[in-house]
């Protein structure tokens, strides 16, 4: 069904890369505390950010984190009314507020309705650091405070996933709701997606799938010796393992693999300038354009189900777990995306993970047909 606008009707809003609104909404009216960060404006409150569950956490926010926040507000405030205030000290108020704000909203959220909240602790594998989380599992209200002042919506996406879900995740009713699905202009032969099968990377046998999966992606990493490609990890522990293998097989020239997000946009500008770099990455998923020359090639080590490791996927997806399984069907598809940006562009993408078959088989009838009409399996 195609809305035709007539003058009197309401302007419409369009949210693009609307396949990751939920997940958007729910980051933006969500908490997440990090100790790093804390650290750097108010060390006595990093120390106390330790709270083990929800019981001990709301206290804090109300007794502490948000009177402390407020604090900070209002001096940074006089600061930036002075005439003489700079440029960066308005900017540094107006974020306070905004923060100040958002927390506030969050804790009277949790009041309001604390079941369809999700509390937990997280301390990083890598460097320790401790972030304190709550966030909705609903996000419903939020999209309908914020959007319903739009009484025409256009949502687009390369892959939305399933449209009941979707729906059912914004408040929507599928039945007032639309849904066109367009063929891709891009030619199949020119964005070939290769189900290579070379293990099982699933937790329980990653250790023993692993020296095989390296070798494999040596094995391609050479024969486009002469080209830029992308590698895609999921992890950074998976990372480690594939440049350590790759610097240690003598390729230790090509590779570039910068070690968080503070140095990935370095580490492009460096791949840009290597007619044959190998940039790895557990964070190119979408977002990002290698056009032409820049990515000839990627490789999908292992399926990027979203972490088990963030509470709110976990009750989701023990609620529905074909909402799990469609989430990463979605990064699949974005992720194939990366490197062909044109009608004239061209890549391979060699997806390795034997999971990817799998999760094919699963909830593959939910993906784009163009999708699917460049998949080839070996």
């Amino acid at each position: 069904e195609i809305y035709t606008l007539s003058l009197h009707d309401a302007l419409p809003i369009l949210l693009d890369e609307c396949h990751n609104l939920s997940k958007t909404l729910r980051g933006l009216v969500g908490i997440e505390l990090s100790k790093k960060t804390l650290e750097k404006r108010d060390p006595v409150l990093a120390d106390e950010l330790d709270a083990e569950n929800i019981d001990q956490f709301i206290p804090w926010l109300r007794d502490r984190y948000l009177p402390a926040t407020y604090d900070r507000l209002k001096t940074l405030m006089e600061i930036a009314s002075d005439r003489s205030a700079t440029e960066a000290e308005g900017r540094e108020a107006f974020e306070a507020k905004q923060e100040y704000l958002r927390v506030l909203a969050a804790y009277e959220g949790v009041q309001k309705d604390p079941e369809n909240w999700v509390y937990w602790k997280n301390v990083h594998p890598r460097d320790g650091n401790i972030t304190l989380n709550c966030k909705p599992l609903n996000v419903g209200p939020f999209f309908h405070q914020h959007f319903d002042c739009f009484p025409r919506r256009i949502f687009m996406s390369a892959f939305i996933g399933n449209k009941d879900i979707f729906c059912g995740e914004l408040g929507l009713d599928p039945d007032s709701v639309a849904h066109l699905q367009l063929e891709s202009e891009f030619k199949p032969e020119n964005r070939p997606v290769i189900l290579l099968n070379g293990g099982n990377l699933g937790q329980q046998y990653q250790a023993q799938s692993l020296p095989g999966v390296l070798k494999l992606i040596e094995k391609i990493v050479r024969k486009h010796s002469d080209e830029r490609g992308l590698i895609h990890t999921h992890s950074y522990i998976l990372g480690d393992a594939v440049a350590k293998h790759l610097r240690e097989s003598g390729l230790n020239s090509r590779v570039i693999y910068p070690k968080d997000a503070e140095a990935r946009d370095e580490a492009m500008e460096e791949h840009a300038q290597r007619k044959d770099g190998i940039l790895i990455s557990p964070s190119l998923y979408e977002g990002f354009d290698f056009a032409d020359d820049l990515a000839r090639y990627q490789i999908l080590v292992k399926v990027p189900y979203m972490s088990m490791g963030d509470e709110v996927v976990k009750v989701l997806a023990d609620m529905d777990p074909r909402w799990y399984k469609i989430e990463a069907l979605k990064t699949f598809v974005q992720t194939c995306g990366r490197a062909v940006r044109n009608s004239s562009d061209f890549a391979v993408s060699y997806a390795i993970d034997s999971g990817f078959s799998n999760l094919l088989r699963e909830v593959g009838n939910e993906a784009p047909r163009w999708f699917l009409e460049a998949i080839k399996a070996r």
